[in-house]
């Protein structure tokens, strides 16, 4: 799955978390927010450090692989 906005990996987060039957509140207690901040989240409205972010994805059993983008020199 690719996601190139905050919009799209709440999203992904949301629907990874539906498939295995977590409740938001849930998911808040596994990473140590609150449920509100979760539901934030999976909408694209809240900012969190990366750490946080990296909690939250593995949270969910998902996971983030960096590649380069089409057309870059890099």
């Amino acid at each position: 799955m690719q996601v190139f906005t905050a919009t799209d990996v709440g999203a992904a987060v949301r629907a990874t978390r539906r498939e295995k039957n977590l409740s938001q509140a849930q998911l808040a207690d596994r990473v140590g927010v609150s449920r509100e901040w979760v539901s934030r989240f999976e909408r694209g409205r809240a900012r969190a450090e990366l750490q946080l972010v990296l909690d939250l994805l593995d949270a969910v059993g998902l996971q983030v692989a960096l590649e380069p983008g089409e057309g870059d020199d890099a």
